[in-house]
């Protein structure tokens, strides 16, 4: 399995895909993930700017209590 969260380039965009079949649902460590990105997203000089995205036909479904 690829991982749930990653982060790509184009130029200066970085793109921060949430890839966590089948509705891209949120948990505890899929948060940590995110932030991780995130993180690495404003270290790198040349990302001026961040999407977030989710892969195939959801953002993100769910969430946890």
């Amino acid at each position: 399995m690829s991982d749930p969260v990653t982060l790509t380039r184009e130029r200066e965009i970085g793109i921060l895909t949430i890839d966590n079949p089948p509705v891209n649902a949120f948990s505890p460590e899929m948060l940590a993930e995110v932030v991780s990105c995130v993180r690495a997203a404003e270290d790198a000089a040349e990302i001026k700017a961040l999407v977030l995205t989710g892969r195939d036909r959801f953002f993100s479904a769910g969430g946890w209590n």
